[in-house]
């Protein structure tokens, strides 16, 4: 997820990404991102940030059980959740506790490398991007999404938290939407990479329009102690003014609410 210290997620947080997160948004995102990139059976993948690993997993699925495929992420409880999923995806992929500024891996080492919705948690960017390239083989790809603009799923999330926690937690929760992808093509051109291309993708966030899954949906932030250490009250408070704010996207018993992304891809010479 995040090579900051300031976005390490605490408790059960990362367990709460798997469950509700990735399938509410970042399964959808992964499979869509999928069927853009192109991928061959004997890939050497790399998946940085790779969260609890849902695109390396995904990867597994298209490309079969050969090639290796690992993920790496700065943060223990992302590894060490996607670590202890029973799916044979997660089973056949690897997964290390690493900084994206300092991949633990040679030269030349992947035919492809990958990052959903990662950078804009890394401080270095341009030190993580000439590491991709560093461990890229010649003539291999990367391919990196990063939020499009401000979620409207966030909006109503980020004006409670302001008005009842802090500008500052409200700011770092909006934090993952407010960096432009459109700055790393200039910076990736002069690492080296080639053949660059933005494009957009948009995704349905879908998500139980109730009281526990918006609760889980702050709890899996990494500003939830901050709410925690507010007490109940105002964690219900949040919880009510996103439902309502929320409103306008119910479909049935879910709120369903479009999410655009850029897609950024590259070859290294």
């Amino acid at each position: 997820m995040s090579d900051n210290s300031g976005f390490q997620l605490s408790g059960n947080a990362a367990a709460i990404y798997e469950e509700q997160k990735v399938p509410a948004m970042f399964a959808p995102l992964a499979a869509a991102t999928l069927d853009v990139v192109r991928l061959f059976d004997d890939d050497v993948v790399l998946d940085v940030a790779c969260g609890t690993g849902i695109l390396a997993r995904k990867v597994r699925g298209k490309i079969g059980p050969r090639s290796r495929i690992v993920g790496i992420d700065l943060n223990e409880g992302m590894i060490s959740t996607a670590k202890g999923l029973k799916d044979s995806s997660s089973q056949s992929c690897e997964w290390e506790i690493a900084n994206a500024t300092n991949l633990p891996f040679g030269d030349d080492t992947f035919s492809l490398v990958l990052c959903q919705q990662g950078l804009q948690f890394i401080p270095d960017k341009e030190g993580a991007l000439r590491e991709m390239y560093r461990v890229l083989k010649p003539e291999g790809r990367v391919a990196l999404t990063v939020w499009n603009g401000m979620a409207d799923f966030m909006v109503p999330i980020a004006n409670a938290l302001g008005r009842h926690v802090s500008d500052e937690v409200a700011i770092k929760a909006k934090a993952p939407f407010a960096y432009n992808g459109a700055e790393l093509l200039p910076m990736m051109s002069d690492i080296g990479f080639s053949g660059l291309s933005i494009g957009n993708l948009t995704i349905n966030r879908t998500i139980r329009a109730t009281h526990s899954a918006i609760r889980d949906e702050v709890m899996g932030l990494p500003i939830a102690s901050s709410v925690e250490e507010k007490g109940e009250v105002v964690m219900e408070k949040i919880i009510q003014e996103t439902l309502d704010g929320l409103s306008k996207f119910l479909d049935g018993s879910d709120f369903v609410v479009p999410q655009h992304t850029h897609l950024i891809q590259g070859q290294a010479a």
